[in-house]
Order: C-alpha cells, then sequence, then structure tokens
C-alpha cells in the first residue's frame, strides 16, 4: 500500500513538475492577454478563446471576461452572470470593475 502511495504521489509530482515547464512566462502572458484583447474586439471569438486558455493563471483574465461579457451582456444566461460575480468576489476586484452598462 505504501509503495502505491508512493507511486501515485511520483506521478503527481513529475505532472506537477511538467505542468509548470510548459506554463507561459509572464512575458508571453501579456502579449497573449493583448492578442487576446485584440482578438475579442475584432470579433474573431474562437481565437480570443484559444488565446484566454492560454493565459492560464494570468491575474488580468477577469478583465478580459469583462470585455466578452459586455459584448453580450443582454442575452447572457443567469448561470454565467451568477459565475462571473462569483469570480469577481474571488478576486477582490474594485467595484469600478463591475460597472457593466
Amino acid at each position: 500500500m505504501r509503495r502505491l502511495a508512493l507511486f501515485l504521489l511520483l506521478i503527481l509530482l513529475s505532472l506537477s513538475s511538467h505542468a509548470k515547464a510548459t506554463s507561459p512566462t509572464l512575458e508571453e502572458q501579456r502579449q497573449l492577454f493583448l492578442d487576446a484583447e485584440q482578438a475579442l474586439d475584432a470579433g474573431r471569438i474562437s481565437t480570443y478563446r484559444s488565446f484566454k486558455k492560454r493565459l492560464g493563471d494570468y491575474p488580468l483574465v477577469p478583465y478580459l471576461e469583462q470585455q466578452e461579457l459586455k459584448r453580450r451582456f443582454r442575452r447572457l444566461p443567469k448561470k454565467m452572470s451568477r459565475r462571473f460575480w462569483k469570480n469577481i468576489k474571488a478576486h477582490r476586484l474594485p467595484m469600478s470593475f463591475v460597472k457593466i452598462g
């Protein structure tokens, strides 16, 4: 049983180190953010989502999400709206950020 636990721990550690090695640098994330913002402004939604997905835990992702929601706020499902507000609270964003209108 201990061997199995040790084996699983080693696998998890190797996966974790691999994920860190393949995540973009801060400079790459900055460029991805700008690219995602431009794609969203141009209406290239699939390109925007591709860039956004690659951003990972970049701290400005909620701002991209706000811009995306502004574009389609009127037809936004309640479930997405609730998730958005939950994320805002989790990130402790300033109230000026949440002004959608």
